[in-house]
């Protein structure tokens, strides 16, 4: 009899997790990464970023390894190929950013600013993005990134008199931001506008797409929480 995960407490969840681990032993490796719940994170033998995951991929010893979060996490060692089984606890889990960030939009926007700049436009894309637009961004000579290393890849390809196709950009406007480029070099392309108008010239292309999450929640949120909860983990 299958057990009914839906009646169990917390802590009978745990014990069975746990219990399962044991089994398993180093059979099935539980991959954790920055931004799951620490209920999630105690289950986890192996924590690290996305240049972390791709090499335990192929260090690991185990047959399964196991991902509990976003998708495009799971990606990573089924992209590079490490001969592991890879397992997504949801499939559907995805970042609304990539949800929301059409391709074929995306494509003939860096088809136009390309064809209207003479310089070297590359295509930049964060691991959020769906994983066609990675592959669009390798195609085109372009790289995919991280929060972290955003903006040194940015200013790598600045400092060779190269323009940028940010997709998709969102919060990462922070990162472009801390270049200090002047805002006249910067041109934020949405599905809104007529592809036909982008202006050539511009250091910056930044594909814009809303997150609900940073849309909805500001600092002053944060703030009120903390003063209304004193113990609480953000």
């Amino acid at each position: 009899m299958k057990p009914d995960f839906s009646s169990m407490t917390k802590q009978e969840l745990s014990d069975f997790i746990y219990a399962k681990k044991k089994e398993l032993g180093d059979e099935v490796s539980v991959v954790g990464y920055p931004g799951q719940f620490d209920d999630l994170l105690q289950f986890a033998d192996f924590f690290g970023d996305a240049e972390k995951i791709k090499n335990h991929g192929f260090e690991s010893k185990a047959d399964f390894l196991m991902f509990t979060g976003w998708r495009f996490f799971t990606d990573i060692p089924v992209i590079f190929q490490s001969g592991k089984k890879v397992i997504q606890s949801n499939i559907k889990n995805d970042c609304p950013i990539a949800d929301d960030s059409d391709p074929n939009l995306i494509k003939k926007a860096y088809n136009m600013i390309q064809k209207n700049n003479n310089n070297k436009v590359v295509p930049l894309g964060f691991i959020a993005a769906s994983s066609e637009l990675r592959s669009f961004c390798g195609v085109n000579n372009g790289r995919t990134c991280m929060p972290w290393n955003a903006g040194k890849v940015i200013k790598y390809y600045l400092d060779q008199n190269k323009s940028i196709f940010f997709i998709p950009a969102n919060d990462a406007f922070n990162i472009i931001t801390a270049l200090n480029l002047p805002e006249d070099q910067i041109f934020v392309v949405d599905s809104t506008i007529d592809f036909e108008t982008i202006p050539a010239g511009k250091k910056v292309y930044a594909w814009n797409v809303e997150c609900f999450v940073h849309k909805n929640y500001t600092v002053e949120d944060i703030k009120n929480l903390r003063k209304k909860y004193q113990d609480i983990k953000i």
